[in-house]
């Protein structure tokens, strides 16, 4: 037996009652855009009100949640934001892809861009347009609609069901958005199924953007890797070539992140 299958299995022999339901509760109130009252949470997480209560006073003492609103309903702080700063996620994500993005962008010929969530968006973190001189590409730091791009579709699609529905109903409630949640939760499936996105761009015409996940160990996307495919004379590549490239490129990202595959 290997060393890693006997900590799995020793520590399958245990539990921490008190920590899981703190987590399920930092789990629920982070896919929530509004505030959850104390009984919206307990009926969520099928547990009574007294282990919810004293759940919630604790993670209110520590400075994880806080009261929000004329309801005192509860909302997650900054906190798991702070904590998450102190180890260098984004840094390790950049470190993973760097290399792999100019091995794509030089095969491929077309630039390339990873994206992450920045709240209700997405921020294009890092890009890489190879030596050829002519590509279709996005300014870093740059944040765009989650709902209106491959990348922010990818991101979507590959959420667990809580956080997807959270993403969408987020998403939709912006003004000026006509698109139903069927309709778009419909479309993630899709994208779920193939495993990647392959799509005419919605804001440059002859542009094909093609996106596929960086995912965590437990499959879910960390980032999204996306080739804004330019159709033009002398392609290194076709688009179905460029779509074969990316979905390996982003399988080693992912691998050397710690995704099983």
């Amino acid at each position: 037996m290997s060393d890693a299958q006997g900590q799995s299995e020793r520590a399958a022999g245990y539990s921490a009652p008190a920590l899981e339901k703190g987590l399920d509760i930092l789990e629920l109130l982070a896919g929530e855009c509004e505030p959850l009252s104390q009984s919206s949470i307990a009926s969520r997480l099928d547990r009574s009100i007294g282990e919810i209560f004293r759940m919630l006073a604790a993670l209110e003492r520590r400075g994880y949640v806080r009261r929000f609103g004329a309801d005192g309903g509860y909302v997650l702080t900054l906190k798991l934001f702070d904590l998450s700063t102190r180890h260098p996620a984004l840094e390790r994500l950049l470190s993973a892809a760097r290399a792999d993005m100019r091995a794509l962008a030089e095969q491929t010929g077309q630039s390339c861009h990873l994206s992450v969530w920045d709240v209700d968006r997405i921020m294009i973190v890092a890009k890489d347009e190879g030596s050829t001189s002519r590509t279709f590409s996005v300014k870093t730091g740059a944040t765009f609609s989650a709902t209106e791009t491959a990348s922010g579709r990818v991101l979507m699609a590959f959420q667990s069901p809580g956080e997807r529905a959270a993403r969408i109903g987020c998403a939709l409630g912006r003004p000026g958005k006509t698109k139903s949640a069927a309709e778009l939760e419909c479309r993630l499936d899709g994208i779920g199924r193939n495993g990647y996105e392959e799509s005419g761009s919605d804001a440059v015409k002859g542009v094909v953007d093609l996106s596929c996940p960086i995912l965590s160990h437990s499959r879910t996307a960390l980032a999204a890797l996306t080739i804004p495919f330019l159709h033009m004379t002398g392609n290194k590549v076709s688009q179905a070539e460029a779509v074969d490239a990316l979905r390996n490129c982003a399988g080693r990202i992912s691998a050397r992140l710690g995704s099983a595959g």
